[in-house]
This record gives C-alpha cells, sequence and structure tokens, in this order.
C-alpha cells in the first residue's frame, strides 16, 4: 500500500508530541481549503493543492527516516515540525485573490514584467496584437482573458514563495496555529517557504539561513530544513498530479506546459530512501525527455549542494546525502569504473525519437590564441591573474592553519576578519628581476621575469592535473574546494594562467604542500614553453631558505620577451591591490614597496587654510558593512566660523595664473574592487562623495576581463569602467551616503544656520544622493505667502495644487542684480525657481516642457535712479499639459504682454514685438493653424535651435531660412530681423531663472 500523510515516518514522529501534532492537523486542514483555489489561477499548471504538499512530506520522511526512526540522531521535533508546516504552506501564494490581481496589474513590478525588457514582453505584446485583431469581438475578449490569465499566472509564480508568508498574514487564525505566539515559528517556517523558490546561493547565507538556532527549547537547522523542501518538491512525480480529466479541462494547453505534463507519465519505477533516489522514465518524445533530464538533474544538483553545505554545519554534519545521479546518454556506456545511474531516462519502445548527445565541437588551438590574447585589454593583465590565483591559495593556508593554531574557534566567513596580526605572517611576494637562465640554444642571456611567491597551500600532481592544465577549469569552483572551505574565491573562470603565454615562451611553477602527502613526498617543479608544448615536470623542494613549518606556497617565474619598464609593477601592483587582506611585497628592479592592506578608518585629520585664519579641511570618513560589501563612503569638509559646511564653500581666490591659492586636501581615489582585487569605478564626475567598496561576496559576479590596465603612454589617469552589478553598488553606496548626511543635517550647526534650509537643499542635490531623500527632507523648498515664507519638503511642493513658480530675468542690457522674489507682485502661495532644490527644478522644468501650463504672466520692475531693471515671469503649474502644447515645443501668450514662452524647458523669452518674436510667432500660427503653410518639424527645429541663442545654431539656421525662403516667400524671414538682433538674441529677448 501506497504511504499515506498520516502514516509516513515524520507525523508519527511528530504525533509524540501532542501539541505539534494537533496544530499540524489543523493547518492541514485549513490549508486544504486554501491551496484547492490554485487550480482558478494556474488550471494549466499539474496539481499544487494540498495532496502535491502531502507527498513532499512522504517523500522526506524516506529520505529521513529508516524503520521509523530518524537517520539523523540529533534530529529534532521542532525541525520536523518547521520543514511540515513550510510543506504544507509553500505553494499558499500561488492563490490570487481578486483584489490581489487588481493590485498586481496596477503596480510598477507590473509594468517592469510586461515592459521590453521585462520577463512577460513577448507574451504581453501577442496579447496588444491579438486586441488588434479582426476577430469577432465576443472570441476576441475570451482569448485576450485567457492569455492574460496565463501571464497574471506566470508573474504569480515567478514571485509565489515571497508571498507564502502573506498567506500567514492573512489568515490570522492559521498563523496563530504556526507560530506558538513566539514569532521565531513564523520567521523559520516563512523563510524555508520562501527558500524553495530562491536561487541556490541564497541559501547559503547563514545571515538568513541559520545553521544552529534555538526553537521552543530545542535546536534547529533552518537552512537543511530549507534544502530537504527544495529537494522533497522535485521529488513529488506522481502520475495523478497530471491526470487526463485535469489535463483535458486546462486544455488546450499552452505550447511550453505540454511536456510538464506528459513527464508524470513516463515514470515505471520509483524509490526514495536515505542511501539512494532512483527512477526510471519511458519517454514518448524528446521534448518530454529532455524535460525530465533538466528536472532530474536539478534534484541531482539540490541533493549534491546540501550534501557539501551539510560537511560544513554544526548541526546534522554527520548526514550523507543519498545517491542521486542521472544518466547523460542512452544506452549508458558499461565502463568499470562508472557505477550505475540511479535515475535512468530513456525512450520507450514506441518512441519515433531517438536520443543524441551531440554537441559544439570546439577548433582548441583557435580557442587557446582568443582566451590567450583576446579577453584582456592589456597583456600585462596576467600579472594581476597570478596574484588572483596566489591569494586564494593564500586565503586556503589562513583557514587552515587557524584551526590548527585556534582549534576552539570558529574562523571568519570573510578571509579579511582574521586577526591582523595572523594574516601578516602570510606575505605575497611580487618581484621583477633580471633572470639569467639557459635558453633553448644552450646558451645564457639575461632577461627580466616576473616572479610571484606565495606561503598559500600549495599544488601537488593531483592538483596541477586536474586543474592548472585544465582550461576552463578552476579548483576553486571545484566541488572539492567548497567542501573544505567557506570562502568565497576571487578565481572564477579556469583560464586565468593562460595569460602568461601572451608576454611569454617560458614560465616555471614551483609548488609544495605542507604536509607533503605521503604518496608525494617532494614538491614540483614544472616548466611550460607555450600553451601547446608538453610540460616538463621535475621533483623539486622549494623555499628552502624559509623555516621548515613555511616551506609551502607556489612560486612563478614568468621570463617575459619584452621588458617592463622600472616602476611599472610597483605601479600596477598599487592599482590592483587595493584592499587584499594580506601584505604585498613589491620589488621593481631593485626597489622594495610594502602595500598593506587598505583598511576603512577615522581620516578625521585637520589640514589648516591657508586663506582663511582658524579655518580648516577635514576628511570624513563612513566605514560601513551591508551584505557582503564593506567599504567607506568619504567627504571633505570644511570648518570655519559658521560651522562645518560639506559644500565647497571654502575662498576662491587664484594666482594670475588662475591657480587656485587654497591648497585642498586630496581625496583618497574611488573604487570598488572584488575580494580586495580592484575592478574599476562608476563614481559620477558631478559628485562630491568619495566611496571604496570591496566585494566579499559568493553571488558576486564579474566578467573573465574583469577589468583594463591603464596604458604606459597615460599612467596617471586610471581606467573608468562600470563595476559589476552596478546597481547593488549604487544602492549600498547611496544607501551610506544618506545615513551619513542625515546624520549631519540633523546634528551640524551649519544646517541649522538661517540659510540652513539652502545649504541642505545643495548637499541633497548631488547625484549621488538618493533621490527619494532629496525630495522628502523636510525643510528645502521657501514658498512665499503674503510677506511670510514657510519652508516644506520638494515633494509637498510639488503636490501644491496650482503650484506658481517665479523665473527671473538675468537681464545683460542693465546692472546685474542679485535674485529677488517678487513679495510685492504677487498675492497667491508661490516659490522662486532660482532657489529651489534640483530635484524640483528638474521636475518644474519637466511639467514645462510637457506643456502642463495654465496660466503665464510677466511684470517688469524698473528703478530709474539707480538704472536697474528686474523683469519676473509667473508660471502657474497644471495636472494636465495645455492643448497648445506640441512635442516638447512650447509657444504660449504671457497674460497682459505681447510676449510668448518659446521653449520654456530652458526658460528661453521671446517679445513678439521684436522682429524676430514677431517670425516666430508667426511661424508657429503658420504650422498649427489652417491651412498650415509650414510642416511641424521645419517649426520646431526653428525653436529648438532659437533654445541656446548663445550658441551658433540659431545663426546658421536663420542663414539657410534666408536662402530657402527669400524675400516675397510667405514665410520668409522680415527684412528688419538683422544679424545684431540675432547675435544678441539672449540680450534682447533675455533668459530666466
Amino acid at each position: 500500500m501506497p504511504a499515506t500523510f498520516e502514516e509516513c515516518a515524520i507525523i508519527k514522529f511528530l504525533s509524540r508530541d501532542n501539541d505539534y501534532h494537533t496544530r499540524i492537523v489543523r493547518i492541514r486542514e485549513e490549508m486544504g481549503k486554501w491551496l484547492q483555489h490554485t487550480t482558478a489561477l494556474f488550471p494549466h499548471y499539474p496539481d499544487h493543492t494540498r495532496a502535491h504538499s502531502e507527498q513532499i512530506i512522504i517523500q522526506l520522511s524516506k529520505l529521513l527516516f529508516r524503520n521509523k526512526k530518524p537517520v539523523l540522531p540529533k534530529f529534532s521535533r521542532a525541525e520536523a515540525y518547521i520543514l511540515v508546516c513550510a510543506a504544507l504552506l509553500h505553494d499558499s501564494g500561488m492563490v490570487a485573490t481578486h483584489a490581489q490581481i487588481e493590485e498586481i496589474v496596477q503596480s510598477k513590478d507590473w509594468t517592469s514584467f510586461t515592459s521590453d525588457s521585462g520577463k512577460g514582453a513577448a507574451q504581453w505584446l501577442a496579447i496588444q496584437e491579438l486586441k488588434a485583431s479582426n476577430k469577432p469581438a465576443a472570441l476576441k475578449d475570451y482569448l485576450v482573458g485567457t492569455q492574460l490569465r496565463i501571464l497574471i499566472a506566470d508573474f504569480v509564480r515567478r514571485q509565489h514563495h515571497q508571498r507564502a508568508p502573506l498567506t500567514l498574514e492573512l489568515h490570522p487564525s492559521i498563523k496563530e496555529l504556526v507560530d506558538f505566539n513566539d514569532r521565531r515559528y513564523f520567521e523559520a517556517i516563512s523563510m524555508i517557504a520562501v527558500g524553495h523558490g530562491l536561487d541556490r546561493s541564497e541559501i547559503g547565507d547563514t545571515k538568513r539561513y541559520k545553521e544552529v538556532a534555538d526553537l521552543g527549547g530545542e535546536e534547529v537547522n533552518i537552512q537543511f530544513m530549507a534544502r530537504l523542501l527544495r529537494i522533497g518538491d522535485l521529488l513529488d512525480m506522481r502520475s495523478a498530479r497530471a491526470s487526463h480529466y485535469a489535463c483535458a479541462a486546462a486544455a488546450p494547453l499552452p505550447a511550453d506546459s505540454q511536456p510538464h505534463w506528459k513527464q508524470y507519465s513516463t515514470i515505471t519505477h520509483e524509490r526514495v530512501s536515505p542511501e539512494r533516489i532512483e527512477y526510471e522514465c519511458e519517454c514518448q518524445d524528446q521534448d518530454t525527455h529532455a524535460i525530465l533530464r533538466d528536472w532530474f538533474g536539478w534534484l541531482s544538483e539540490e541533493v549534491r549542494e546540501a550534501g557539501i553545505a551539510m560537511q560544513h554545519t554544526e548541526r546534522h554534519k554527520e548526514w550523507v546525502p543519498p545517491k542521486c545521479t542521472v544518466n547523460n546518454e542512452w544506452p549508458s556506456p558499461a565502463t568499470a569504473h562508472n557505477a550505475p545511474h540511479t535515475i535512468t531516462i530513456k525512450p520507450s519502445s514506441t518512441a519515433t525519437y531517438t536520443f543524441h548527445r551531440w554537441k559544439l565541437e570546439l577548433d582548441q588551438e583557435q580557442i587557446l590564441d582568443r582566451l590567450i590574447y583576446d579577453i584582456y585589454d592589456q597583456p600585462e593583465t596576467f600579472i594581476r591573474e597570478l596574484i588572483q590565483n596566489s591569494l586564494d591559495a593564500t586565503r586556503c593556508r589562513l583557514y587552515e592553519d587557524f584551526a590548527v593554531r585556534y582549534p576552539t574557534l570558529s574562523p571568519p566567513e570573510n578571509p579579511s576578519k582574521f586577526p591582523s596580526d595572523f594574516r601578516k605572517d602570510y606575505p605575497l611576494t611580487i618581484s621583477n628581476i633580471v633572470d639569467i637562465s639557459p635558453r633553448d640554444k644552450g646558451e645564457d642571456s639575461a632577461q627580466q621575469a616576473i616572479l610571484i611567491e606565495d606561503s598559500g597551500v600549495g599544488m601537488d600532481s593531483t592538483i596541477v592535473k586536474r586543474y592548472l592544465l585544465q582550461v576552463g577549469k578552476s579548483y576553486y569552483q571545484s566541488e572539492e574546494f567548497r567542501k573544505n572551505y567557506k570562502f568565497a574565491p576571487t578565481s572564477r573562470f579556469g583560464v586565468g594562467f593562460l595569460s602568461v603565454f601572451a608576454v611569454s615562451d617560458l614560465v616555471v611553477v614551483e609548488s609544495c604542500k605542507y604536509p607533503l602527502p605521503a604518496s608525494e613526498p617532494h614538491g614540483l617543479r614544472l616548466t611550460l614553453r607555450g600553451p601547446k608544448s608538453f610540460l616538463l615536470t621535475e621533483r623539486h623542494q622549494p623555499f628552502e631558505n624559509r623555516p621548515a613549518p613555511k616551506r609551502h606556497g607556489t612560486r612563478i617565474k614568468v621570463v617575459l620577451r619584452n621588458a617592463l619598464p622600472r616602476g611599472r609593477l610597483t605601479e600596477l601592483a598599487k592599482l590592483w591591490c587595493r584592499r587584499v587582506e594580506v601584505p604585498v611585497v613589491i620589488n621593481d628592479l631593485g626597489t622594495t614597496t610594502e602595500i598593506t592592506p587598505q583598511i576603512t578608518q577615522d581620516r578625521s585629520t585637520n589640514t589648516p587654510s591657508t586663506l582663511e585664519p582658524d579655518a580648516n579641511f577635514v576628511i570624513r570618513s563612513f566605514p560601513f558593512e551591508s551584505g557582503g560589501l564593506e567599504g567607506e563612503v568619504i567627504k571633505l569638509a570644511y570648518i570655519n566660523q559658521k560651522g562645518e559646511s560639506w559644500l565647497d564653500e571654502w575662498p576662491k581666490e587664484t594666482d594670475i595664473t588662475g591657480k587656485p591659492l587654497e591648497t585642498t586636501p586630496k581625496l583618497p581615489d574611488n573604487y570598488y574592487s572584488l575580494h580586495g582585487i580592484y575592478q574599476g569605478t562608476t563614481h559620477s564626475r558631478q559628485s562630491k562623495w568619495h566611496y571604496a567598496v570591496d566585494d566579499r561576496r559568493h553571488s558576486a559576479k564579474t566578467t573573465m576581463s574583469r577589468s583594463g590596465v591603464p596604458p604606459q603612454s597615460n599612467r596617471q589617469r586610471p581606467p573608468v569602467h562600470v563595476a559589476p552589478e552596478q546597481s547593488l553598488l549604487e544602492v549600498t553606496v547611496r544607501n551610506e551616503i544618506g545615513k551619513a548626511l542625515t546624520k549631519h543635517l540633523q546634528e551640524e550647526p551649519r544646517a541649522r544656520l538661517e540659510d540652513g534650509w539652502i545649504y541642505a537643499g545643495r548637499l541633497l542635490a548631488d547625484p549621488m544622493v538618493d533621490p527619494d531623500l532629496a525630495w522628502s527632507w523636510p525643510a528645502t523648498t521657501r514658498v512665499y505667502h503674503q510677506g511670510r515664507t514657510q519652508l516644506i519638503s520638494a515633494r509637498e511642493a510639488a503636490n501644491l495644487p496650482g503650484l506658481i513658480v517665479a523665473f527671473q530675468q538675468s537681464d545683460f542690457l542693465f546692472k546685474a542684480l542679485q535674485f529677488a522674489a517678487p513679495i510685492a507682485h504677487i498675492k497667491e502661495p508661490f516659490i522662486c525657481n532660482w532657489e529651489t532644490p534640483a530635484p524640483l527644478k528638474r521636475w518644474i522644468a519637466g511639467r514645462i516642457t510637457a506643456g502642463a501650463l495654465s496660466k503665464t504672466s510677466c511684470i517688469t520692475e524698473n528703478n530709474i535712479q539707480t538704472k536697474t531693471r528686474r523683469r519676473w515671469l509667473f508660471v502657474t503649474l497644471s495636472p494636465e499639459p495645455s492643448a497648445l502644447a506640441i512635442d516638447k515645443i512650447i509657444l504660449t501668450p504671457i497674460d497682459g504682454t505681447s510676449i510668448r514662452i518659446a521653449s520654456v524647458a530652458d526658460a528661453s523669452i521671446t517679445n513678439t514685438l521684436q522682429p524676430l518674436g514677431a517670425w516666430l510667432s508667426m511661424l508657429h500660427a503658420a504650422a498649427h493653424l489652417p491651412p498650415q503653410a509650414l510642416p511641424h518639424s521645419v517649426v520646431e527645429a526653428v525653436f529648438r535651435a532659437m533654445s541656446n541663442p548663445f550658441g551658433d545654431d540659431f545663426k546658421r539656421l536663420i542663414s539657410k531660412w534666408r536662402n530657402s525662403y527669400p524675400i516675397g516667400n510667405p514665410n520668409a524671414l522680415p527684412t528688419d530681423v538683422t544679424d545684431e538682433e540675432i547675435s544678441s538674441l539672449g540680450m534682447t529677448h533675455g533668459r530666466f531663472y
């Protein structure tokens, strides 16, 4: 008889605790009622009702129990409880209520999902084409509705694991059953349920998925439970999941769903036990065969990864994963050294397809050439590749030695967290030497050689054969490495060593493990004369000048075809080794330099001002650690009697050559590094913030080339490259800048002066500051009303109904005046454009550009005595664009004047009483009023050119216009429009700010 939920071992195990068992029974009943509604949105999916959850629990019982007893001696009832609860709840997010669906299709996530770059873009486009088709209306509505439901289902499926905790929040009665009034139960169960849909690397995050936690007085391994649920979810291969009746009811199935339904009917044998996972499948078509191969390949990977991860855990490290391997071809070749696979997929006796493992073949010589010469910007990059390999080997040795020296302490996940006095004993030495060694003709000749020596774990012949000589296969990405070490290595692709052959025809590798393997009680010396030649090996005992316990590691000598200039090696090493955690010693043709780890530190050292007494500069550093990223954001401050300013507010006097007289401290370079090695920078040149970030995450991604090398002809300027995963880097840096800026504005007396709101607005305008922080800061915008002022946020100002914005003209014909608010001329609340914070100013320009204007007016104030004139333009914004808006060109009259706004995105003003202004007004009418004597595009080109009256575009356009439309043509330029008027456009017509 097949096992039932009530009879399976894990439920029997829980029944010994009445409270746990009673809650499981009730949760099962309640979730059964909820999960039956999955078919409403997912009729085209195999069964995801309560039966699926129960089958997961049954299969996990088979893995975890033998003869009704746990195979793990310390398996706790708390672990059994949270695992069963998570299995019952894990697919609850596949049920979406009508209200939730309405919320989904109006969300930003849905817009992103259906956008051009979204996962649902192709299907969304197909729906739009279906809407525009000539099908009968009723049929079209039905088909559109069906396809839209499938698309919504795809959106929900991709997020359903994240929605599981929402189900508990929506059902307080179930949540109350789950958590015993102890939120730790809810958090653990939610985390396990969410984990079944995460990327596998995310499960290894021990901060989220703890390996040992206390729950109900018992220890639990939450990470292990999450991995088990992922395995159990893949083990539900019941044919009932895709019954004939369910398939018929859901028909017609989407094409990509059909093989998924067929896969369940192919199972001819199944056995799940603590020792083995066995399946035999017979397929009728190759699509189903491919789906099964991927499915069971995924299962095999999950089991393998769980086995590797458990070897490092404190709890349940004795767990041995079941054997689970899949045949890659049929019939499988009979070999003496390969045990039979536990999962077999083959064509059925009536199948018409043939299963092949045909694959692309590579031209090895061509591929080697590409990997050696084409990946990297500069041939000198080989030095960085060797440094990275040496660093990873050194990190391995750090972990091994730490375990011996401090057996009672747990090692850190990040090698940079080892004590500094411990790390200093493992230096990396890089030398540029003159090498004298025999050449091919037996003669001695002197050539430069790069020598890189580490105190790492070293290599034996096995490692050399398996990894060093295998192109594309890195030891640091192997299962062997992951079994022994938990840190994230820098080496990724297994091709870095090839880079040496771009610069050398002779490479010598000396390596020694410690302690030496019994089968190989000596070190190795390898001589390579090119990537395609044979490797010469000999027994060798390197590092004899070191103390006996330190005679381990690797030394690589690369004899260069072309010499490096003196100092180049030092320059490159300083560029790359930004945050390397061990000392790096450079010997550059006799000059020794030591690069020590660049740690985050307090840089608050005072530098006196040379121009202002009692004033000084301070470099402020704000260290951070966030999600595997660590580093600092840095700001230059100027302190005087007003307080501490983070703006460039120091004296700006210059000498006769224009050189500033004030000497400011030099800020550190911006950089992003991966495991201590420089990758590039994404710093904005307009930003006054600097940063240094090191990425130590397992999930950090990079490319083979990583970053370039500064060419020798331009050594003073480091390369600017976009760092990998730029969005994460920018988000983290923005967050840290936001924290520092918030604290400064809240506590610094300078920010509380009378003009502190202007100071805050200018600081928040920096491009590295989170725009949302700038929008929401409480006092950055001054509102004038009836002689009084009020400070509000930029967001509040933008939400004011009928917002009036004042612009003041910069008048070059009269004496330059300071900006002044036109308080006496306007009674309604208004803001001045010239003093608004940058985000609000951009928003105002965007509204005007879009034509969202309801009213405009202009006021002039003349002072005959001082011969000065102020002129203000008032623009009242409206929620919707004006009917007069033509694309991004606006031409609208100003009340009470003959002035029109032209190209107001740049706030250019044209007076229609002047000849040029009258002509522009005529052009606008000719393009937009019957009989439309001019094309829109022609007139738009005129206004675009006019938006920059100080450039030459408008002058060239006028000259061309005169040739195209001579005197007598209705569109001709008036004869009284002179070149002088055009040249003085900025002065005659003015610009408002």
